[in-house]
């Protein structure tokens, strides 16, 4: 349903609103201009300069962030799939090991168990190795659970290190393993120490954990991806803001206090812990010393974690006897931990800059038109923007493409208006296309003129189908049923038709009608022809099938196909008309469908559509006919497979013989004739053309035909 605006106003009255805003805002500017000119030049420069920095920490902290997502997901798909499991741990610890070599900024992956408290995990920090696996397992006789430590080349028969009673190492006490059993989602932790062991530094870092489950839904447990915040400290410290600026990341918690986790300086960020010798912690936010740090962090509101992900600022701020201004934005990412980036600048550097600049009263001016152009710019894109889509969508109609328009509904009336009778249009031309053949509607667009009554004549091929025995069928159906019957039949042939850029006329309760040729130039058009004829009697035989496992009626198909000269065009009345073939080889292709009955066969082709298409298909003469309402005769051929297509090897024999065989027939060689075509049942015992010639021979051996004999077989039945 489309959206109704909340109000419209007419184009006029906008116009006149901006013209009298901008008068306004020109009055408020010029005796305004002088006070705010220091600060607007100051905070475009800062803005400018914050907005770069700040989308490239975001994007490096994305790229930073990925792996959590991509391990996890691929790790437990792999899991799921069948190509690890959890009971052998070794597939998994040599692709986690390939993950650490590949993203440095990785510590730690891991797999914790909610049945038994096992944990694995492949890190790059314990005992001071570069990587390294260890495995804590519940011993079968003690009930405990003991680590083993393992160097990669040596998993999993020599560790470096174990402990048979480890307990404390059960990671279903750990803050991230709760935190991910809790939501059933995954979830990022605060931030916090990686505890070094043995002359290994201690590091800040956080976790992403996620839950999975069993194929039943079962809670099994936690894997965790662990970051160090190592690299993103070193990726701040390139960042280079002129005038003693810098950036830094604060993190946001809802139960604790906020803290900054990533600084230029990581040892800014970070104390001793009493009493633990060389450990260390996180410096809270609120106990932050750093001077410019601390007061920006003073300045900040009290709901900074509320913040959107558009830059904010700037932030005034004084220490030391100096001004600053300092901006922060939120992660892009919704997903993400929340972190806010803060950045910093001393004001005096930008300021200064602008009280050097001697030019006041030409950027009061300048200013003045800027912002005018701006707020002219801006109205003009309101106004302007739905029109290029108007005109955007008339140009995708001329290419016959006629989908929805998304609803761009417009406070302007009448630019609102215009949209609603796009959507009328094409919405009628959609529908209109349905009636009638696509390309037709394609070309009245593309005239731009009215549909005219006439027709020309040309060279196209005429393609009828329809279902053996429909009428007797029908009879025994429910309407609905043979509604439906037709439906399938008609969507199945038509969507072959069309594929191979054929025309579709009509249809005629069963019958479809089709041609090739017009409106649009084809190429070859009896190639295309036999193409769609083989396509629709394979899709036929795949929905005979389907009937047949449903227990219902599967009645077969048959396809006539003639290729000569007719009238095409615009039939009927002025007020009413219908794109149509009509002429003898409409007659003609209409009475080959028909002999199928007669031969038992399912696609037979005239004379003329064989002699286009012998080089490319395999078909064989079935007989010289006379049919009903037409004093030519014509020899038909059977279609059979693309030439090089078969599947089936003796096709091209029996084509061959068959050939043979009504060659002697045509010379009146009944006896040759007859060895022929018992030949062709030798090889295929059931083929309904040879049984029929047969049987004509053996009349004609029996009661010879009238001296005047030229072997045309006159049908007097359509």
């Amino acid at each position: 349903m489309t959206r109704t605006p909340r109000f419209l106003i007419s184009f006029r009255a906008l116009l006149t609103a901006v013209v009298v805003g901008l008068l306004a805002a020109s009055f408020a500017v010029t005796a305004l201009l002088t006070f705010f000119n220091n600060r607007a030049n100051s905070l475009e420069h800062l803005t400018a300069r914050f907005e770069t920095a700040s989308h490239l920490i975001n994007e490096r902290i994305n790229r930073f962030l990925a792996p959590a997502y991509q391990q996890s997901r691929i790790t437990l798909g792999l899991v799921g799939s069948g190509r690890f499991s959890w009971s052998d741990f070794g597939g998994i610890a040599g692709y986690w090991l390939e993950i650490l070599r590949a993203y440095p900024n990785l510590e730690y992956l891991s797999a914790g168990f909610e049945e038994t408290g096992e944990y694995f995990h492949v890190t790059r920090s314990t005992k001071g190795e570069q990587l390294a696996i260890r495995e804590l397992r519940r011993n079968p006789e003690t009930g405990k659970l003991g680590f083993r430590d393992y160097h990669p080349e040596d998993f999993p028969e020599r560790p470096f290190a174990e402990d048979p009673d480890h307990e404390a190492g059960d990671p279903r006490g750990r803050p991230w393993y709760q935190s991910a059993k809790a939501a059933g989602t995954p979830v990022w932790t605060d931030a916090y120490i990686f505890l070094g062991e043995e002359g290994v530094p201690d590091i800040p870092g956080f976790t992403y954990a996620t839950p999975f489950h069993d194929s039943g839904g079962k809670f099994q447990g936690v894997m965790s991806v662990d970051f160090s915040l190592t690299s993103l400290c070193q990726f701040l410290k390139t960042i280079q803001i002129p005038g003693s600026g810098f950036f830094f990341i604060v993190e946001i918690r809802d139960e604790a206090p906020d803290r900054v986790i990533a600084h230029p300086d990581r040892e800014a960020i970070l104390r001793p812990i009493p009493g633990q010798g060389s450990h260390f912690e996180l410096v809270p936010e609120s106990e932050v010393e750093e001077p410019i740090m601390r007061g920006f962090l003073d300045a900040l509101p009290d709901q900074i974690g509320l913040i959107s992900t558009t830059l904010r600022g700037p932030v005034r701020f004084k220490t030391g006897g100096r001004n600053f201004l300092g901006g922060y934005m939120r992660l892009e990412d919704p997903t993400g931990p929340r972190w806010v980036i803060c950045g910093v600048v001393d004001e005096e550097f930008i300021m200064g800059h602008i009280h050097r600049n001697n030019l006041i009263l030409a950027a009061t001016g300048l200013a003045s038109f800027l912002i005018a152009v701006l707020v002219a710019l801006i109205q003009s894109a309101r106004i302007s923007r739905p029109l290029r889509v108007l005109a955007e969508e008339a140009g995708i109609v001329g290419q016959g493409r006629f989908d929805p328009i998304p609803d761009r509904r417009s406070a302007i009336l009448e630019i609102d208006r215009l949209y609603t009778a796009a959507e009328e249009m094409k919405s009628g031309l959609r529908s209109f296309q349905k009636y009638i053949p696509r390309e037709l509607v394609l070309d009245l667009i593309s005239s731009g003129e009215d549909a005219l009554l006439g027709g020309e004549r040309k060279r196209l091929a005429v393609f009828f189908s329809d279902v053996e025995g429909f009428t007797s069928l029908s009879e025994g159906m429910p309407p609905e049923e043979v509604v439906r019957f037709l439906t399938e039949v008609h969507q199945t042939l038509s969507e072959e038709v069309v594929g191979e850029g054929g025309t579709i006329d009509k249809f005629i309760g069963d019958a479809l009608m089709a041609f090739w040729g017009a409106p649009r130039e084809v190429k070859n058009p009896s190639v295309h022809a036999c193409r769609a004829a083989l396509a629709c009697r394979e899709r036929f035989r795949r929905l005979k099938d389907r009937w047949r496992s449903e227990g219902r009626p599967s009645p077969g198909c048959r396809i006539g196909i003639h290729t000569g000269e007719v009238v095409v065009g615009n039939m009927g009345t002025i007020n009413r008309m219908d794109y149509t073939v009509i002429g003898d080889g409409v007659n003609l292709a209409s009475r080959l469908e028909g002999l199928n009955k007669h031969y038992g066969t399912v696609i037979l082709l005239s004379e003329d559509t064989y002699r286009d298409v012998s080089d490319e298909f395999l078909a064989r003469p079935i007989d010289r006919v006379s049919v009903k309402g037409r004093s030519r005769s014509t020899i038909v051929y059977e279609l059979l497979a693309a030439r090089g297509e078969s599947s089936d090897p003796d096709l091209a024999r029996i084509a061959d013989l068959h050939a043979e065989a009504l060659g002697a027939y045509f010379r009146g060689e009944w006896e040759e004739a007859i060895r022929g075509f018992g030949e062709v049942l030798g090889i295929s015992p059931e083929d309904p053309p040879a049984r029929v010639l047969l049987e004509r021979c053996r009349e004609y051996l029996r009661d010879s035909p009238p001296d005047n004999w030229d072997g045309i077989h006159h049908m007097e039945m359509k």
